[in-house]
């Protein structure tokens, strides 16, 4: 459960690759990615970060109290609890959460996007007049401006953008 998973994107890269090799899957492929721009609209959203912010502070509050108490505590037969600084290994861990689910996100967009764009809307061939092979066209296009957009934009993490002070109030 806690272990990172070995694919360097959310997607898998085998799945997608087969829904954008057909015409007739490639716009289920396009929705798959535009998830992921959603996800990242989602988490800039500012109640979302103010949610994720507080929940980050108050687990690490949560393991700092506990990690107090325990140095307190002395139990016959047992060695005394030496501090292990929970709070800022809890820290590290959500750093770490963030920095690869962006990482994650920018993979999948930078690989998939592109494989779409040269297959279904290259540049050097005019698009196609209707049909199926149209609405794929269209879609890829949309999506790649639609990306370009959202990854000019900074991404930081919640508790970063939102950083909350000892007292658990917003700074």
């Amino acid at each position: 459960m806690w272990a990172e998973k070995a694919r360097p994107g959310i997607n898998d890269d085998a799945k997608l690759a087969r829904q954008i090799g057909k015409l007739q899957t490639a716009n289920a492929a396009v929705l798959r990615l535009k998830d992921l721009i959603g996800v990242r609209k989602y988490m800039r959203d500012a109640e979302i970060e103010k949610i994720l912010s507080k929940q980050k502070w108050r687990i690490g509050h949560v393991l700092d109290q506990i990690e107090t108490h325990f140095l307190t505590q002395t139990r016959p037969g047992y060695a005394t609890w030496k501090k292990q600084d929970m709070k800022k290994l809890w820290d590290t861990y959500m750093d770490a959460k963030f920095e690869t689910g962006k990482s994650r996100i920018d993979y999948d967009m930078r690989r998939h996007l592109r494989t779409l764009e040269v297959r279904y809307a290259p540049r050097s061939k005019p698009p196609p007049s209707a049909g199926l092979e149209r609405q794929v066209y269209d879609n890829v296009q949309k999506l790649a401006k639609e990306w370009n957009k959202e990854k000019a934009l900074t991404w930081q993490s919640p508790w970063v953008k939102r950083p909350i002070g000892a007292n658990g109030a917003f700074t």
